[in-house]
């Protein structure tokens, strides 16, 4: 079951932006153009995702943008 909390960091436009899942009730969703990191996990923390296409690792970057 999902659980634990997490920070997701979403980079849109040049800003960033935190958002603390801190509840199983809580989602976010992001625009396909949106660059986001998953971060600070619980040690018990169970995250769901739901994508739209399926997944290609040659198409993410898996370093942190500045």
């Amino acid at each position: 079951s999902i659980h634990g909390t997490c920070v997701i960091t979403i980079k849109r436009e040049g800003q960033k932006t935190d958002f603390h899942l801190v509840n199983p009730r809580q989602c976010l969703i992001l625009d396909p153009a949106d660059y986001h990191w998953m971060k600070n996990f619980s040690p018990d923390g169970v995250l769901m995702v739901v994508a739209s296409e399926h997944f290609d690792g040659d198409d993410y970057i898996y370093e942190e943008p500045l």
